[in-house]
């Protein structure tokens, strides 16, 4: 079995508060459909700084502090 940690990288709340369950949704299903070994999904974590939209280089340093934490980093732009 594999083990997928994901973060997502939003511009808000409101994004924190409704795209990790779809996000979480979607990647189980894409892992149930695209590849024959079990896939355990974690929730997706939102990862942000507080402040507001981040810029690319945000984003790159906000993953970088996290090393080895996640498998897979969306961001909404």
């Amino acid at each position: 079995m594999r083990y997928l940690t994901s973060a997502l990288v939003s511009e808000g709340v409101t994004d924190d508060q409704f795209l990790p369950r779809l996000l979480a949704r979607a990647l189980t299903e894409i892992c149930l459909t695209e590849f024959e070994d079990a896939v355990e999904v974690a929730d997706v974590q939102p990862l942000r700084d507080r402040r507001g939209p981040c810029s690319i280089a945000n984003v790159i340093g906000l993953v970088e502090q996290n090393p080895a934490s996640f498998s897979l980093v969306p961001h909404r732009r």
